[in-house]
C-alpha cells in the first residue's frame, strides 16, 4: 500500500499517456488527407489555377494539421486540469493497494476496487503509471510515491494479470 496525493504534473502526464495511447495513426492520416483535400478544394472553388492550388495547400497543409495537434493537445490537457481543480476529492491524500487480480484505490470518501481486467490498458512513462478505463479515464499512481521493490511489484501484478501496455503515438 501507497500513500499520495496528485498534484497537476501527474495530471498532465496522465492526460498525455491516455491521449498517446488513444490517438490512432490511421486517424492522423485521415486528418492530414481532410486538410489537404479540403484546402486544395478551396483553393480551387476560390478560382487557384490547379498547380497554384496544389502547391499552396501543400504549403498550408502542414501548418493546419500542426495548429489542429496543437488545439487538441492544450484542449485535452486544460480539461483535464479544470477537472482536476473543480473536484476537490481529487486533491486529498489516497491509498492504492493491489494485489493478483485487483488495484483499490481509497480516499476520505470512499474506495475503488478495479479488477485488472476492467481497465483497457496500462501506460507507463517516466511520473506515473496510467491505468486507462474504456472511457476517457484514467487512473494514476505516481511513480514518486512507489518504492523500486513496489513499482517492480505492481508491474509484474500488471503483466500477469494479461492488460495490455498501451501502444503510445510518439506525440
Amino acid at each position: 500500500m501507497v500513500r499520495y496525493q496528485w498534484n497537476e504534473d501527474d495530471i498532465i502526464a496522465g492526460n498525455a499517456l491516455w491521449r498517446r495511447a488513444t490517438m490512432k495513426p490511421w486517424r492522423f492520416v485521415a486528418a492530414a488527407l481532410v486538410v489537404l483535400l479540403g484546402s486544395f478544394g478551396l483553393m480551387r472553388v476560390l478560382g487557384e489555377p490547379l498547380w497554384n492550388a496544389a502547391g499552396l495547400s501543400l504549403l498550408m497543409s502542414p501548418v493546419m494539421i500542426g495548429a489542429i495537434l496543437a488545439l487538441t493537445i492544450y484542449g485535452t490537457r486544460h480539461s483535464s486540469l479544470r477537472n482536476f481543480n473543480l473536484t476537490k476529492a481529487n486533491q486529498r491524500p489516497l491509498e492504492a493497494a493491489w494485489d493478483e487480480t485487483h488495484l483499490t484505490i481509497t480516499n476520505a470518501n470512499g474506495f475503488q476496487k478495479h479488477p485488472w481486467t476492467e481497465f483497457k490498458c496500462w501506460a507507463e512513462g517516466p511520473t506515473v503509471i496510467a491505468f486507462l478505463h474504456h472511457a476517457p479515464l484514467f487512473t494514476l499512481v505516481p511513480k514518486r510515491s512507489l518504492s523500486d521493490e513496489q513499482l517492480e511489484e505492481i508491474r509484474h501484478h500488471v503483466e500477469r494479470s494479461g492488460l495490455p501496455r498501451a501502444r503510445l503515438f510518439p506525440f
